[in-house]
């Protein structure tokens, strides 16, 4: 009986002993963590990460630029599609960026912020700049300025340059100026939006002045 006893204690702390601890597992749990942080902080990866939003805003903005003399045509195919024109194969899609660029300008300065879109690709730039080190700055504060201000540009544009683009393809402030100028007009009217409006534009203006962004 003491014999079996014995071998019954063994077993029970050799089971025991193979049951990983926390700190095992939480060791083991952090160490895929530690390498993915390790991959993405080397600098030839930071640099390629680099090298890829510079491409992308490039695109974006070539492909908004031809959206201004191309958009006419591809907006019709792009809001009645047909099947297999996206590979435009027969050259459907007049932007210099090909169906892509056409999609992407369409999305961005049509249905979203209009002209304010351009701010997208330029806050790519500026990240492109920061993780290949060539420039400097304080990208937190500049992405939420710039952010805010494409919000604001994109109401403002919709409410002031309407008028200038008469019938165009595509409203200057994009859908989504549009939008928000009629919500605000239909609880404050147009009085109370210009006022905001302008209250915005001196805070920026005041945020500006004291150099609080840091390029």
């Amino acid at each position: 009986i003491v014999e079996l006893c014995g071998s019954i204690s063994v077993e029970l702390i050799n089971t025991v002993s193979m049951v990983p601890t926390p700190y095992a597992v939480g060791a083991c749990v952090d160490m895929p963590v530690h390498k993915i942080l390790a991959f993405f902080k080397h600098e030839y990866i930071n640099f390629g990460i680099g090298i890829l939003l510079l491409g992308v805003s490039i695109f974006m903005i070539l492909s908004f630029v031809s959206f201004f003399t191309s958009g006419g045509a591809d907006v019709s195919r792009i809001e009645h599609p047909q099947a297999g024109e996206f590979i435009n194969s027969n050259n459907e899609y007049q932007n210099y960026c090909g169906s892509a660029g056409a999609y992407c300008a369409y999305f961005f300065i049509k249905d979203s912020f209009g002209l304010a879109s351009f701010i997208i690709p330029i806050l790519l730039l500026l990240v492109a700049f920061k993780i290949m080190r060539i420039y400097q700055i304080k990208l937190g504060r500049v992405f939420i300025f710039l952010s805010l201000f494409m919000v604001w540009a994109s109401i403002a544009m919709a409410k002031m340059l309407t008028i200038l683009f008469g019938n165009s393809f595509f409203n200057p402030g994009g859908e989504h100026g549009v939008y928000i100028m009629n919500y605000v007009e239909n609880i404050i009217g147009e009085p109370g939006l210009l006022i905001i409006l302008a209250i915005t534009a001196v805070f920026f203006l005041i945020y500006l002045s004291k150099r609080t962004i840091e390029l």
